[in-house]
């Protein structure tokens, strides 16, 4: 690969990283694995993840004490215990969105994102054109930035399941 290929594939890297990281926020759900540590003062049977979806629990403790015998419920963000507990929790875990997920949702968006952020054309934004005494209205709710937009939030939408009140 020439250094000028190298550069623009180091490029394309960059912009699909940052868009990855604009969906993320804007579904406000990692996307890529991403490590968390929880600390709170625990006393049940059940503890809400802040953030999920759940991919590995790497370490639990409680008052200092490792507990390794607790269900994990991934998609709901919830771990069981299979007894009481109270004290001062400890929860290390990394959390994203299934392979499966990305690959169906994520992917194609980002595809989309970057071809229409790479849109150098006139009529990329326009939602009309004049020409002397003629204008022509574009329906702009079809366009390529109006379908990301709806996909972005049919994908908050979606993965609102996530989101919890407390």
């Amino acid at each position: 690969m020439s250094e000028e290929e190298t550069t623009n594939h180091d490029e394309l890297d960059n912009s699909r990283a940052l868009i990855i990281k604009k969906i993320s926020a804007y579904i406000g759900v990692p996307i890529l694995p991403t490590n968390f540590t929880q600390f709170e003062k625990f006393d049940g049977e059940t503890l809400h993840v802040n953030m999920f979806p759940i991919k590995e629990v790497t370490n639990l403790t409680i008052d200092n004490k490792p507990i390794s015998e607790f269900t994990v419920d991934n998609q709901a963000g919830l771990i069981y215990f299979r007894q009481h507990y109270t004290g001062f929790l400890t929860l290390e875990y990394t959390a994203c969105l299934t392979e499966n997920d990305y690959s169906l949702y994520i992917e194609p968006l980002v595809e989309d994102m970057l071809e229409y952020e790479n849109d150098s054309g006139w009529a990329k934004n326009a939602s009309s054109i004049r020409e002397g005494d003629v204008s022509i209205n574009l329906d702009t709710s079809i366009g390529k930035g109006a379908l990301i937009q709806k996909n972005l939030d049919n994908l908050k939408s979606m993965f609102n399941t996530y989101a919890r009140m407390i």
